[in-house]
């Protein structure tokens, strides 16, 4: 009877109290996400472009280079986003209570006459490696007595888009890896890579920051790595880790470059990488162009398009088609933390996205009914053609003898052999004065717009190194 009534008991805890505690979970995690995001706007209400603001705990920072003063511990610390090295945030956490959310306002490619930024909100488990180092700047002058070319890219065979005079100074903000090369800006703001061998400079070139050729373009933190929790939120209310990019009103569209994708956007995604070695893109409102290996993969509202990585994140194959994602990937997104408002598009309907699919598939069946119907009444006809092809061979001789007269006629009429040979000719005179159009072409192109004087000095310096 003891046991009887402790079983009774143990029930009566199970069905009565677990539901208690599920659901104290729940509000947890609830309070603790509200609460997140509620600090975040308010703390981070006075970061400004290229800035990055600490919204909620727990996270960890660290900043590029020897930056001085560099402090982003606490709750509404703001650092500048050239200044940051790498940021990583903490997953939910009910016990502790904590959840990573940063912010950061970002210039990217809006011209500097407009105020807007473009906002990037962090959530969760996230990890951020900025790619764009921190500017640096020396004064340079041209140290021969000939021109210097301004090349496009760190190479003596790179398109050639200005050059320098003898003793003429510019302003070096990076170098090349192995610092053979000096990535300089003239005062027309042209900005390009010349030969470290042609340069006079007052201290060492090394104390420049290495820049990526492929990222000179890319302003602070436009460029970088990310990677996101590999596990989803036990908790239906707190949203996927990863991170919501937002182009401003006004601006078209803005590049982005992240673990070596290149990524247009002119709306509102949700972005995450590294859960099932992949990046994925998901497009909550306006339009994304997603490219990796030279593909690109265009995602519009309701759709989402992932790009396979490698264990150092790195692509390893071209963008996916655009599918519809799922109500769950971008549930709880806090979209209410953006500078702009938006509703999160539904998830594009299967049939939407079937439809184009099978009306072309459709027409390329249709066009094979026909093809093989020919195909049969072909076959028919050829047994009645071929009978009676045996009447006209009769017929045919007897005209064919009548005619003698008319085949030599036919075969003055064969002179265009030669009016043919006389035509290759010519083709064969114009092929040979194109020959030399060709050979001069290589000439065009490594003087470029500079004309022959500016390049004839050139060759001979830029072959020494």
């Amino acid at each position: 009877m003891r046991y009887s009534r402790l079983a009774t008991w143990t029930v009566f805890a199970l069905v009565v109290l677990l539901p208690v505690a599920v659901l104290s979970q729940v509000e947890t995690c609830s309070e603790i996400v509200r609460t997140a995001l509620e600090a975040t706007e308010n703390v981070c209400d006075s970061a400004g472009r290229n800035e990055a603001c600490y919204g909620h705990v727990m996270l960890e920072a660290e900043p590029q280079g020897d930056v001085d003063d560099f402090r982003f511990s606490e709750v509404g610390d703001v650092a500048r986003v050239d200044e940051l090295g790498s940021l990583r945030l903490s997953p939910m956490d009910e016990i502790a209570g904590t959840w990573g959310v940063a912010l950061m306002r970002l210039q990217a490619d809006i011209p500097d006459e407009k105020p807007q930024n473009v906002t990037v909100l962090l959530f969760g488990d996230v990890e951020i490696d900025n790619m764009v180092p921190m500017p640096t700047a020396m004064e340079v002058t041209v140290a021969t007595s000939g021109n210097v070319n301004v090349r496009r890219m760190p190479s003596n065979f790179a398109f050639v888009q200005s050059t320098l005079s003898p003793g003429q100074g510019v302003t070096a903000t990076g170098r090349s890896e192995d610092n053979q090369w000096l990535y300089v800006t003239l005062p027309d703001a042209t900005t390009g890579w010349v030969s470290n061998a042609f340069m006079l400079s007052p201290g060492d070139t090394n104390d420049l920051n290495v820049i990526r050729p492929d990222l000179t373009s890319y302003g602070p933190m436009q460029a970088f790595y990310l990677q996101t929790g590999h596990e989803t939120s036990s908790c239906a209310e707190v949203p996927n880790d990863g991170i919501l990019v937002q182009t401003p009103d006004g601006v078209a569209e803005i590049r982005l470059w992240i673990n070596e994708v290149k990524i247009r956007l002119g709306s509102t995604a949700f972005i995450t990488a590294g859960a099932n070695n992949s990046m994925v893109v998901n497009t909550i409102e306006g339009t994304a162009h997603v490219e990796a290996l030279g593909v690109e993969s265009v995602a519009v509202a309701g759709t989402t398009v992932s790009v396979p990585l490698n264990k150092d994140l790195k692509p390893v194959a071209p963008p996916s088609d655009p599918v519809s994602y799922t109500e769950e990937v971008v549930a709880n997104l806090p979209v209410d933390n953006l500078e702009r408002e938006i509703t999160i598009e539904p998830p594009l309907e299967a049939t939407e996205e079937v439809s184009p699919t099978e009306t072309a598939t459709d027409v390329p069946t249709a066009t094979l009914v026909p093809t093989v119907v020919p195909t049969v009444s072909t076959e028919e006809p050829t047994p009645v053609l071929t009978e009676e092809p045996t009447t006209v061979p009769t017929v045919v001789p007897t005209v064919s003898t009548e005619e003698p007269t008319t085949a030599p006629t036919e075969e003055p009429t064969t002179v265009p052999p030669p009016t043919d040979s006389s035509q290759q000719s010519t083709e064969e005179a114009g092929n040979s004065t194109a020959a030399p159009t060709e050979e001069s072409s290589p000439d065009a192109s490594n003087g470029g717009s500079s004309g022959s004087s500016t390049s004839t000095p050139e060759p001979s310096p830029e072959a020494t190194p």
